[in-house]
C-alpha cells in the first residue's frame, strides 16, 4: 500500500524527469520508438562508463550528483544513471573500449545501431553531425560550445524551435490503481468527461 512519502517520492522523481527533459518525459510515456528522437535542445552524445560495466553511449541529460557526475541516458535499455564526468568521453566514431565479453559486444553492436538511427536524424533535422576525437572529455561547464562542435548549426536550430515550437503540453497525472500501482493518466478535455476520455499509459522507467 501506498504511503503519502512513497507517494511524495514519486512526484519528486517525475518533477525531476520533466525538469530534465520534457521533451523526453512525455515522449518515453507514450511512445515506444521515441529514444532516437532529435529534442528542441538535441542532447550531447557520449560514451560513459560505470563500474564493472564497459564505455557504453549514452545521452547527457543534465548535471548529476554534486559536480564530479553527470545525469545520462543509455543507449539500449534507456537505463539512467549519474556517472563520474571523469568516466565520459564524448562520442567517437571510434569505441573507447579496450576489450568486451561476446554478449556485452553484441549488446554494445545495437546499441550503436540506435545511436546511428539518432545521428541520422540530427542530420536530417539541424543539418550536420561530426563524431568528436578519440578519447574527448566531457567538459560540463563547456556542454554548448561541445554541442555546437559535434552539431554544427544546432545553436540556430534551437532558437528556431524556441520561437516556433510551444513545448509540450503535459496533460498527465499521476493516480494510484485498483491494484495500488501508480499509473500516469492522460488528463481529461475540459470538453470531455474524466470517465470518457482518460487513458492510462504504463512508464517506462
Amino acid at each position: 500500500m501506498f504511503t503519502a512519502k512513497s507517494i511524495l517520492k514519486v512526484c519528486r522523481q517525475e518533477t525531476n524527469e520533466i525538469d530534465t527533459c520534457g521533451e523526453c518525459y512525455l515522449n518515453a510515456n507514450t511512445r515506444t520508438d521515441w529514444f532516437v528522437d532529435v529534442c528542441a535542445q538535441p542532447h550531447l552524445l557520449l560514451w560513459a562508463k560505470l563500474k564493472g560495466f564497459p564505455y557504453w553511449p549514452a545521452k547527457a541529460m543534465g548535471p548529476g550528483q554534486g559536480l564530479s557526475h553527470v545525469n545520462v541516458r543509455f543507449f539500449g535499455e534507456h537505463d539512467r544513471a549519474f556517472v563520474p564526468i571523469k568516466d565520459c568521453f564524448l562520442y567517437s566514431e571510434q569505441d573507447p573500449n579496450t576489450q568486451t565479453g561476446k554478449r556485452s559486444a553484441r549488446e554494445l553492436a545495437d546499441c550503436i545501431k540506435e545511436v546511428e538511427v539518432h545521428i541520422e536524424k540530427i542530420r536530417t533535422k539541424v543539418g550536420a553531425f561530426k563524431y568528436a576525437k578519440f578519447k574527448t572529455p566531457y567538459e560540463p561547464t563547456e556542454e554548448l560550445q561541445q554541442l555546437e562542435m559535434m552539431i554544427p548549426g544546432v545553436m540556430d536550430y534551437m532558437k528556431r524551435q524556441q520561437a516556433l515550437v510551444p513545448k509540450p503540453s503535459l496533460q498527465y497525472k499521476i493516480v494510484k490503481t485498483a491494484d495500488n500501482h501508480l499509473s500516469i493518466i492522460k488528463k481529461a478535455c475540459t470538453t470531455e468527461s474524466s470517465n470518457d476520455s482518460d487513458h492510462s499509459v504504463s512508464p517506462h522507467k
